[in-house]
């Protein structure tokens, strides 16, 4: 609008006839200067609220994962403390493996909310953050670790319980990660399960070796055996939920380019028929006879 106006400054400057009409020219040209001015404040101020409203979207998800991570946390140093206490007592071995089980699956949960944190940090503040969260995480994972060294020592039938847990526990995780797979969720839940899946069976084959480093006899080695078949075949299962995960991913995001491009070519067949529409219309009006101020607003709307 402002931009008209100085056009219509700019043709009444052209057909002044002396210096009253220029004082006249001149007040336009004040007034179109000081709504200029007010324009650019708009500008900066809508700037500013758009700055704003962006740090705020980018701080809430941030604020809340770190919550959840905090909490992850203290569950996690509790869950181990615990389990180290049941480590150092008389406790019945179910308890102990219970105890250790509970620990691993804590410390899992603390380094899938990390890697959440992680996927939501905005700045090198944050990054520092969850460098910090990572070496408490793999402090933790020292003791749960040195905890099941201490459960690998137990007799055969100890780590059997712990390999037995593990398989359940792996199984379980490929089974959720298909249902997962096969769901409406978004693609990081679908990975995050994918993931547990994977580090659920890499659980179960740390547990096959452990067992396997105290067989006892053939019949021990028949079991060990039995067990890597299984790990196999959820691995191979991982893998193919891998595979299919990349697959939806990769069609998404083919669709997702497709979408804008769809959109904006309609809207741009629609501008240019517009164009050549009133374009043709300011040149039958210049061929006519229509007064000047006719032949003015045709050829501005064509513009």
């Amino acid at each position: 609008a402002n931009e008209a106006f100085r056009l219509e400054i700019q043709a009444l400057d052209a057909v002044k006839r002396d210096q009253d009409d220029g004082v006249i020219v001149t007040t336009f040209n004040n007034q179109h200067q000081s709504l200029q001015t007010q324009i650019t404040e708009l500008e900066v101020a809508l700037a500013a609220a758009i700055e704003a409203k962006r740090v705020a979207d980018l701080a809430a998800p941030w604020q809340a994962q770190l919550a959840l991570t905090d909490s992850a946390l203290i569950t996690a140093n509790t869950v181990v403390a615990n389990a180290t206490s049941v480590m150092n007592s008389d406790a019945e071995l179910s308890s102990k493996t219970t105890a250790v089980e509970a620990s691993k699956q804590a410390n899992a949960a603390f380094n899938m909310a990390i890697r959440a944190l992680d996927s939501v940090k905005r700045d090198e503040a944050d990054a520092t953050v969850v460098a910090g969260f990572n070496d408490q995480l793999q402090t933790l994972q020292t003791q749960t670790s040195a905890l099941e060294a201490a459960l690998v020592a137990a007799p055969w039938l100890t780590q059997l319980a712990l390999t037995n847990t593990a398989l359940t526990t792996a199984s379980n995780a490929v089974i959720e990660a298909n249902s997962v797979l096969a769901s409406t969720v978004d693609f990081p839940t679908k990975t995050a399960a994918i993931e547990a899946s994977k580090q659920a069976n890499e659980a179960f084959r740390l547990a096959i070796q452990a067992l396997d480093a105290i067989k006892r006899d053939q019949d021990d080695g028949v079991t060990v055996t039995t067990f890597n078949n299984q790990h196999q075949a959820l691995q191979t299962q991982i893998t193919e939920l891998e595979v299919a995960l990349a697959a939806a991913i990769e069609a998404k995001r083919v669709a997702d380019l497709s979408a804008p491009w769809q959109a904006q070519l309609t809207l741009t067949d629609s501008a240019l028929l517009t164009a050549n529409t009133v374009v043709a219309n300011a040149t039958s009006v210049m061929n006519s006879d229509a007064e000047l101020s006719s032949k003015t607003t045709a050829v501005e709307a064509s513009k």
